[in-house]
């Protein structure tokens, strides 16, 4: 995907991206600096009269087609990168501690709830307030933050803000709505489309992965968040299953034995628990007990095909049946260990209690230590 800026004297936020040649850096840093506002997918300029039919049409379909939206869903192909390699120097993650040793650092995922028209006055207000209170956290990972993101984004005070903009199509309402914040310069940062789709809702969308990795004292983490197909209909379960495939595959491709490996975000799935009938599952996020049993046994699948653990099973036993999910593994060169576990529902309210969110955001302190 190619982008082309407009000079224009109207200062709104935007994502800065640069192109290069026969690249393209997509790597597209959320920065406090407000560039060039117009960014187009066609690298033409837009001055021509055909060129302004078209966008304003495109523009009445994406409103007209967002007004339909429920919840939002999955597209296609990965997109090229440009690495960015850097030091080890400065601190440990944000108010992580670290020495020669071991290291301290959290974690939040959260889903923000912000999509088009639907959550719109509802979104301008809860986005400040959520940056506000995200950020005692070292890595912050966000989910469907499809619309006014730079409300969340100019606010959160993370040095570091990764927003994967992009959308995958010209017929694509909404970008991926993933974003990852931290204090920590990110070392690596790759996106990628799922090329699994369905239903409506999903189909509009752009759901994926983003992989940012943190180099700390040598040792690599790979840290993964993603949002995942919704639905309950045949072709949805298929969707999943092969979203679970393409997440595998990335991963695998990505992260070789000595990273560490943390994944987080919403699934729209969570673990099988043996004897529990789908209506006991709370919260109760399936529709049928069959729903209940295909999501189970391709969330149960990813964690296996990955040498995945999940972190509240580790620490409180097979109990909690919650949708949004930390997974983690150690590598060869350093071992993770979870330590805490919080879901953050009670703190993440409004002046009058409401929930800034219909998603649980999720809180999880881990510890690495070095195996050398």
């Amino acid at each position: 995907m190619m982008f082309d800026q407009k000079k224009s004297k109207v200062n709104i936020l935007a994502t800065a991206c640069r192109q290069e040649k026969d690249k393209v850096d997509v790597r597209c840093f959320y920065g406090s600096v407000k560039p060039n506002p117009l960014i187009v997918d066609n690298p033409r300029d837009v001055g021509g009269s055909p060129m302004v039919i078209f966008l304003a049409l495109k523009r009445l379909w994406l409103w007209l087609g967002a007004i339909a939206m429920v919840h939002c869903g999955s597209v296609n192909t990965p997109v090229k990168v440009v690495d960015q390699q850097i030091s080890d120097g400065g601190r440990g993650l944000a108010m992580g501690k670290a020495d020669s040793q071991r290291i301290s650092f959290n974690l939040l995922t959260y889903n923000v709830q912000s999509r088009p028209i639907l959550d719109g006055q509802r979104a301008r207000i809860h986005l400040p307030l959520i940056a506000a209170k995200v950020s005692r956290f070292d890595i912050v990972h966000i989910q469907e933050c499809f619309a006014q993101c730079g409300l969340f984004l100019d606010q959160a005070p993370h040095g570091e803000k990764y927003y994967f903009s992009q959308r995958k199509n010209w017929f694509s309402l909404v970008n991926s709505g993933l974003a990852t914040l931290a204090y920590r310069p990110m070392s690596r940062v790759i996106p990628y489309f799922f090329k699994a789709k369905a239903e409506i809702a999903d189909r509009v969308a752009s759901k994926g992965i983003l992989l940012t990795q943190f180099l700390i004292h040598q040792r690599v983490i790979d840290v993964y968040t993603t949002h995942m197909q919704a639905g309950s209909s045949p072709a949805a379960q298929g969707a999943r299953i092969r979203q679970m495939q393409e997440l595998v595959e990335f991963v695998n491709h990505h992260s070789p034995p000595s990273h560490q490996v943390i994944l987080s975000g919403d699934f729209n799935m969570g673990p099988r628990r043996d004897g529990k009938d789908w209506s006991d599952y709370k919260p109760n996020h399936y529709s049928s007990q069959i729903d209940m049993l295909q999501r189970t046994a391709v969330f149960d699948e990813l964690t296996k095909q990955l040498n995945l653990t999940d972190v509240s099973d580790q620490l409180f036993g097979p109990h909690l049946d919650h949708i949004e999910r930390v997974l983690y593994r150690s590598g060869t060169l350093g071992r993770l260990t979870p330590h805490q576990w919080q879901d953050l529902s009670a703190e993440f309210v409004d002046s009058q209690g409401q929930p800034l969110s219909d998603g649980m955001p999720l809180a999880v302190g881990f510890l690495l230590d070095s195996l050398e």
